[in-house]
């Protein structure tokens, strides 16, 4: 392969890379499933949650994915508003967000019920 071809091969490696992060970026933003007023503030969010998904996954593609479909799930689950509020109100923070556990996300009840089981 010549210096030309590499050059290409990179640039189409990036652009694949930015579309793959525009469709996360827009799984997020349909995830967060905002009201009118709040549309331009949950889509600064989605960017934000995305880029911070990426810088702290960017060495495994996998991993990446991975925590995309777990937040996302996370956000759509009826039972956690706690967490789309959070983020749309401004009391979580994306970043904080991100780094957040499976149990760090759980409503206020699961965690109540998990307590109870485990000090049993």
């Amino acid at each position: 392969m010549d210096t030309k071809e590499i050059v290409h091969l990179a640039v189409q490696m990036e652009k694949l890379a930015a579309d793959r992060s525009f469709v996360d970026i827009q799984t997020l933003l349909a995830a967060l499933h905002p009201e009118p007023p709040d549309q331009l503030k949950a889509e600064q969010l989605a960017e934000d949650i995305e880029k911070h998904i990426h810088d702290l996954h960017k060495t495994s593609r996998l991993k990446y994915k991975t925590c995309v479909r777990s937040k996302v799930a996370n956000l759509r689950n009826p039972k956690s508003p706690h967490l789309c509020q959070g983020l749309l109100s401004g009391s979580l923070l994306p970043q904080d967000f991100v780094k957040m556990s499976v149990e760090d996300m759980a409503s206020p009840e699961l965690r109540q019920l998990r307590e109870e089981f485990s000090s049993q």
